[in-house]
């Protein structure tokens, strides 16, 4: 289903919008850059390096959220630094620790077990979007759309994928379903 931002004016998917109806309005990305915009503000436009944008954004808010959700929080700037990535291990691309360029691709703070708080050894940094797809599916139905698209490959793609070594413990995997 199409819904059409009233920020940006563009007709988008409905996964580009928020799941709340009541502030259903706009899309991801113009709430996502109205944030970032008064985040910039906040800060004085300086936002300086990914540490700072660490401690800012992803440690304030991970604070706010466990007193919101009445969970355990214990988390430094260190425990932070400690699991920060370059690259998130679920899209495979580069994180982005700055405010208001790509908000898929930006840093987020993912609680490894969700029944936990945001405790230290229980949190990883990975990107908005790895974020968003681990938590919205679970392992069967990941399984059954890794499924879907390796049977609708054609046999040079599927052959090409199955001699590299990176997707070898996939094709593994896939075989025990």
């Amino acid at each position: 289903m199409l819904l059409k931002c009233i920020k940006c004016k563009k007709e988008k998917e409905e996964i580009e919008f928020l799941r709340n109806k009541k502030i259903r309005k706009k899309c991801k990305t113009c709430i996502y850059l109205e944030e970032s915009e008064s985040r910039k503000d906040k800060m004085n436009g300086t936002e300086s390096g990914d540490l700072f944008y660490v401690r800012k954004v992803l440690l304030n808010q991970a604070k706010a959220r466990s007193k919101r959700k009445n969970v355990d929080f214990n988390l430094t700037l260190d425990d932070l630094a400690n699991v920060k990535n370059k690259v998130c291990p679920i899209s495979g691309q580069n994180i982005i620790y700055k405010s208001g360029i790509d908000y898929k691709r930006s840093a987020s703070l993912d609680r490894i077990d969700p029944n936990k708080g945001y405790i230290s050894g229980n949190v990883n940094i990975i990107s908005y979007e790895g974020n968003y797809l681990k938590n919205r599916n679970d392992i069967p139905s990941t399984i059954r759309v890794m499924k879907y698209i390796a049977q609708n490959l054609s046999p040079t793609e599927l052959q090409k994928l199955k001699e590299d070594k990176r997707y070898e413990e996939l094709f593994l995997l896939l075989e025990k379903f």
